[in-house]
């Protein structure tokens, strides 16, 4: 590839290191650069070698990374086209701090030391306030590069060949469409071989998005659209073979392969109301998630597009007993206001409404589903592990959600519990749904602990009672260290008021708790259940702070007015929770920016 001098001088001037510098330092900078081509999926800076240059990406892509103990790897950030790399390790003459690899064929421009040195000694004051600068956004993780576009490019490879990789690019084209100018290419949309790379990065720079269209014909013209994506999608038929298809075990072998975000689509009949067992189909393809999809089904591929695109949503709805019925309100409000939910995940109450959410149950029933199976919770046993048995909880449980397991939902799901073997969160996202969503709803103390694998499991309120930090989790790239992608709606129904007695009490006793029921002038006095009850949300309520901090968007309905045992006023809460949505929709749907 030939760049001219004009070229780097533009690349240059558009870089927030070298914007201020003079034409004649960008000039003589440009000529004092030296092009070297790197091939996808090319290792050419190693973590620990001596820093003897500097980089600028002029063309392609490239990913840093280090390798930890295992072997695995930790991917950071992407170096896109006008990024510099490596100024400060060669300033400051230190080792190498990471890898960095091309992702796909590029271009890089290099400033050898000794070039920099007799730059400096020419124009010392602009280029040492530069690099200092350049250090300094370098220190503070700022990007390099303003205003650009940055086209983001995915490679669809049909891995069955049922799989109509047209009809599919088409459906994703205009899932795509919805977000910015999108285009779609295959191995025959450009004649000259040589200047294949070249003519991808000028539709790349006047796109948003590039779909590849694949096919299991790998040739040089597959492989170099491969080696310039930045996500593989592995298109599959759901209803073959979950083994290993011959391109994907060549892909394997690829350099980019380890380097790329992965997904897997399962192409489903119309008929189809669960997916296939994701657990099973991504043992072997260790993709960063399996999309159930359906041709006839747009709304399949916007949500691909969202993960795609890092714009996926999470729901978490949080527990608070008969208060919980709120979230089908937020839940109805978001329906009409085509607010999507691309995960659920909850705890208590809130994981009992997901859950039959997700299983299929019409959101309008799910109250009556469980006020029906509500009488049957509660059985006395002899108070040895608990007070109450749970073996009618999890025959209601079962009857409302069946045998599903959580990995073949159509829309990923999860439980949060508290392990109290472990002392920490359990996120229950695979097995049947009714035994996670039971670990969920079992206060310590009220109901025995679920077992699980030898540990123990109670309602996760002791520690999150709305668990976010596992929805941020789920909804991270798992090649990245991020915070997080997507965004993060929590909504908390647990009402934070004094758990006290009038002040003249000075005692809680049988006889007292007795009495209050039947006396006028004092409140009801607390007993067993209502403490144990307490105790399972101080956790929660302690780190309702944090786990503020940790959501996009936190909504908490007002229901100080109902209590946590307040079944019987269930349409009246889920009425609140659907008015104040709507109440809040427009502020929701600008911090969503939907």
């Amino acid at each position: 590839m030939t760049v001219s001098t004009k070229e780097l001088f533009e690349l240059l001037k558009a870089s927030n290191d070298f914007s201020d510098l003079s034409n004649d330092v960008l000039e003589s900078l440009a000529a004092a650069l030296r092009l070297e081509t790197i091939s996808g999926g090319s290792k050419f800076i190693e973590e620990g070698s001596s820093a003897d240059s500097l980089f600028l990406l002029v063309s392609g892509r490239l990913r840093v990374s280090r390798t930890i103990h295992g072997g695995n790897k930790l991917m950071y950030n992407e170096v896109l086209p006008g990024d510099c790399i490596g100024e400060t390790s060669m300033i400051l003459r230190q080792a190498r701090t990471a890898d960095i690899s091309a992702t796909r064929e590029s271009v890089i421009a290099i400033l050898d030391y000794e070039k920099y040195e007799e730059l400096v000694t020419q124009f010392p004051i602009e280029l040492n306030r530069a690099f200092s600068n350049a250090i300094y956004r370098h220190l503070r993780h700022e990007r390099q590069v303003d205003k650009r576009r940055r086209a983001q490019s995915f490679y669809l490879l049909p891995i069955h060949n049922s799989i109509d990789i047209d009809k599919f690019s088409e459906q994703l084209f205009s899932a795509l469409s919805e977000y910015g100018q999108c285009q779609a290419l295959d191995c025959n949309s450009f004649d000259n071989d040589q200047n294949h790379g070249r003519a991808l990065d000028q539709v790349e720079a006047v796109n948003d998005f590039i779909i590849f269209k694949g096919s299991s014909d790998f040739n040089q013209k597959e492989r170099t659209n491969f080696e310039h994506a930045d996500q593989l999608v592995l298109v599959g038929d759901g209803s073959k073979s979950i083994e290993l298809s011959e391109i994907e075990q060549q892909l394997n072998q690829h350099p980019n392969y380890i380097l790329m975000r992965r997904h897997l689509a399962l192409i489903l009949p119309d008929s189809a109301k669960f997916c296939g067992d994701r657990l099973a189909w991504n043992k072997e393809r260790d993709a960063e998630r399996v999309y159930p999809i359906k041709y006839s089904q747009q709304s399949d591929f916007m949500r691909l597009s969202r993960f795609l695109l890092e714009k996926a949503v999470g729901l978490v709805l949080g527990g608070g007993g008969a208060r919980g019925f709120a979230h089908l309100g937020v839940i109805k409000a978001f329906e009409e206001a085509g607010i999507p939910i691309d995960l659920i995940g909850g705890n208590s109450m809130g994981a009992l409404i997901g859950a039959s959410y997700v299983a299929g149950m019409p959101r309008d029933k799910i109250h009556l589903e469980i006020l029906k199976h509500a009488k049957r919770g509660m059985k006395l046993t002899f108070p040895i592990v608990s007070l109450m048995s749970n073996s009618n909880l999890a025959n209601a449980f079962h009857d409302a959600l069946g045998d599903i397991n959580i990995e073949n939902l159509w829309t990923p799901f999860f439980a949060a519990a508290c392990n109290i073997t472990d002392a920490e969160t359990a996120v229950l996202d695979h097995g049947p749904l009714w035994k996670a969503v039971l670990a969920s709803n079992s206060p310590a103390g009220l109901f025995p602990p679920v077992i699980s694998d030898g540990n123990l499991l109670v309602d996760g309120a002791i520690l999150e009672n709305v668990p976010v930090k596992a929805m941020r989790q789920r909804l991270s790239t798992p090649l990245e260290r991020r915070r997080g992608n997507g965004l993060v709606i929590a909504i908390d129904v647990d009402v934070r008021g004094r758990f006290s007695v009038d002040s003249s009490t000075t005692e809680l006793s049988t006889w007292k708790k007795v009495k209050s029921h039947f006396s006028s002038n004092q409140d009801t006095l607390p007993g067993i259940v209502d403490i144990m009850l307490q105790v399972a949300h101080i956790g929660g309520l302690s780190q309702r702070p944090h786990t503020k901090r940790g959501a996009d968007i936190y909504l908490e309905p007002p229901l100080s007015d109902f209590k946590i045992m307040d079944y019987k006023k269930a349409e009246q809460i889920i009425e609140v929770g659907y008015q104040f949505t709507l109440d809040h929709l427009d502020q929701l749907k600008e911090q969503a920016e939907l």
